[in-house]
């Protein structure tokens, strides 16, 4: 779970897919399609571990969009 939405920007860079639902907003990262200077940003942006990082495929990034 994740404080604040990426922004426009952030999502564009990353190829995210957004899914709105009730409670929150998934916006997932299809890993494969990123370098590895876009991985190193998307850790540094997320406080992520790019080791962890580079053994997934995609990657989830949930924020409440309950008030």
């Amino acid at each position: 779970m994740i404080k604040a939405p990426p922004t426009k920007e952030q999502i564009a860079n990353f190829n995210m897919k957004v899914a709105e639902e009730d409670d929150y907003v998934d916006y997932v990262v299809d890993l494969e399609t990123l370098g590895e200077e876009a991985k190193r940003e998307l850790c540094s942006l997320y406080n992520m571990n790019v080791e962890e990082l580079n053994q997934k495929e995609k990657l989830q990034l949930s924020v409440s969009s309950s008030v």
